[in-house]
């Protein structure tokens, strides 16, 4: 199939959201980001370590984008998140 030389490439992005996970984020991170282009986690509220081990993480990885958000988990939660990526430049 023939695509133009300036052509934009598809990407995979993958959606994180986590709270108090402290014992499993680094491990779900540095196996899930070599398969991603760019991988999004949110975290809602952690009262542990996971918010500082996610701010290490991603001064080591460029692909991923850590934000913290108040909301408290629902199922329209993941939804409302992956509509926001579609506005954040690469």
């Amino acid at each position: 199939m023939y695509r133009e030389k300036n052509a934009l490439k598809p990407q995979i992005h993958g959606v994180c959201i986590c709270q108090n996970v402290e014992d499993v984020i680094l491990f779900a991170i540095e196996h899930n980001i070599r398969y991603v282009d760019h991988l999004h986690v949110w975290n809602i509220g952690s009262e542990d370590k996971t918010i500082s081990i996610l701010d290490e993480l991603s001064t080591r990885y460029s692909n991923l984008h850590v934000r913290q958000t108040p909301h408290p988990f629902s199922n329209d939660l993941r939804g409302y998140y992956l509509s926001l990526i579609h506005i954040w430049p690469s």
